[in-house]
């Protein structure tokens, strides 16, 4: 006979198939969209830069190129999209708020509302400093802003800062205390600050207060799926990536969960070499 927490895992279990579009007895597409990610490792971090004004578009792209940077460039909203979804490996967006048409917000609420895009940062340019237009922005989903007129050193202490938060601090979700050892010992090593909860629930409510660089979940907690997690995290910390934990019962697979948004499955038996790899390519975006 199963103990409580045994059959209410079982049910995220079987949840967690559903919402991946693995159970032969529910019919339908998944609800979730596809995440499709290339496995070809960018030595240098893309950025795409969309302005409808010609020279504040050429000194962005400027500045950042000449930083090391490589630089994807639109004019428009529409065309910032249709660059999203060629696939290319953007780490950030630096979108100007006030364009012809579709505005600035629509590109951050594209970013936001689509699980292929939402681990991905955005900085707001505009003419404002302060006010309306820059508080909206930021409960839209911007994690900073940079005001016009802009030069290289402001423009560059945005991007390095975005890029650098929350890096440093894991959130470790799962209630094996074996593994949760083991990752804590390998992952403070490499000078890593991991904090744990044992489910989603108190992962959600250390999640509202704290910062955070990446978050490891199991796949199927007592109180909820990792996918739920996940998707309710977005909500007050947009952008956050997600690895999650291997389930020797369930048939999940590393493309799986990229498709479903994830940054990718570490398989168990748990080893050293892959934690540390999967961990470091989420810090090298």
């Amino acid at each position: 006979m199963h103990t409580p927490d045994t059959s209410m895992k079982s049910h995220y279990r079987r949840m967690l198939l559903a919402q991946l579009g693995k159970d032969a007895s529910r019919k339908g597409a998944p609800y979730l969209s596809c995440r499709k990610r290339s496995s070809k490792e960018i030595g240098r971090k893309t950025i795409l830069v969309i302005d409808d004004e010609p020279s504040s578009l050429e000194l962005a792209a400027h500045i950042l190129t000449s930083n090391g940077f490589r630089v994807l460039t639109a004019s428009s909203a529409q065309e910032g999209k249709e660059l999203l979804q060629a696939g290319s490996d953007i780490c950030a967006v630096i979108t100007d708020l006030r364009m012809p048409g579709e505005d600035g917000f629509a590109v951050l609420t594209f970013l936001k509302e689509n699980l292929r895009f939402h681990n991905i940062p955005a900085i707001v340019l505009t003419s404002c400093s302060y006010g309306a237009a820059v508080t909206r922005a930021i409960e839209f989903g911007a994690i900073d802003y940079l005001a016009k007129p802009f030069n290289a050193e402001s423009m560059l202490a945005r991007v390095h800062r975005t890029l650098e938060r929350r890096k440093g601090v894991v959130l470790l979700v799962t209630d094996d205390e074996l593994q949760k050892g083991m990752l804590v010992r390998d992952l403070e090593a490499t000078g890593l600050q991991i904090i744990t909860a044992t489910t989603g629930a108190k992962a959600s409510a250390i999640l509202k207060t704290s910062q955070f660089r990446l978050v490891i979940s199991e796949l199927a907690l007592h109180d909820m799926t990792g996918l739920d997690l996940m998707l309710s995290a977005q909500e007050f910390s947009p952008g956050l990536p997600f690895l999650f934990l291997g389930d020797p019962s369930l048939r999940i697979t590393d493309n799986d969960i990229r498709a479903a948004g994830g940054f990718g499955l570490i398989d168990r038996p748990l080893s050293n070499v892959d934690v540390l790899r999967k961990v470091r390519a989420v810090h090298c975006r």
